[in-house]
């Protein structure tokens, strides 16, 4: 009996493999991402530059579908580094952002209108992962730079003329000058009349 079990046993183990190949699996790709920070800085340049030069970075997406930091508008003060990210990348690709800055409130500062177009490459490892490689152009400059850089340039406000020193003599020249003039021919007057 234990052969005629066995013919039987073979076909349905070669059934339940076969099903089990047909069945949709789950891949699970953990290790198959990469994550990306993309720093930026604001830098305020002039003499006695007073605290509190506000100004916003804002980071948007050059094509749609693109993954996207949690935060694409940040708030800076004065000297300040921040960064746009994480970024999670599943695929391998060139990923294209822009990032510009919002003028702020002080409106002695000339803020920096330059815009950088941003290319986050991401690629396979040697690891059977993902790497990002991150370059930027300002503007539409042909020179790759990995520093994003804004500098915002203070011009204080002239300093008011100093109004001249009253020295206390209310009386107007003017009208003693006058005085006197009209004194002078008075005088005249009288000495012809006498001569």
């Amino acid at each position: 009996m234990n052969h005629k079990m066995r013919p039987f046993q073979r076909i349905r183990i070669f059934l339940l493999g076969i099903g089990a190949l047909l069945l949709p699996m789950q891949v699970l790709a953990g290790a198959y991402t990469c994550t990306a920070e993309i720093p930026a800085e604001v830098t305020v340049t002039g003499e006695a530059v007073p605290s509190g030069v506000d100004s916003k970075l804002v980071f948007v997406s050059g094509q749609e579908g693109n993954p996207m930091p949690e935060l694409a508008e940040i708030e800076v003060k004065d000297h300040q580094t921040v960064n746009f990210g994480p970024i999670t990348y599943t695929e391998p690709g060139d990923y294209t952002y822009r990032i510009y800055q919002e003028k702020g409130s002080v409106h002695e500062v000339s803020y920096d209108e330059s815009v950088y177009s941003v290319t986050v490459r991401v690629v396979n490892d040697e690891k059977d992962g993902l790497r990002a490689e991150i370059w930027a152009v300002r503007d539409e400059d042909r020179n790759k730079t990995d520093k994003i850089r804004f500098t915002n340039r203070y011009e204080a406000p002239p300093k008011p003329e100093p109004e001249a020193q009253k020295t206390g003599d209310s009386m107007q020249p003017v009208f003693w000058g006058g005085i006197m003039l009209l004194s002078l021919l008075v005088m005249a007057g009288l000495r012809r009349r006498k001569g």
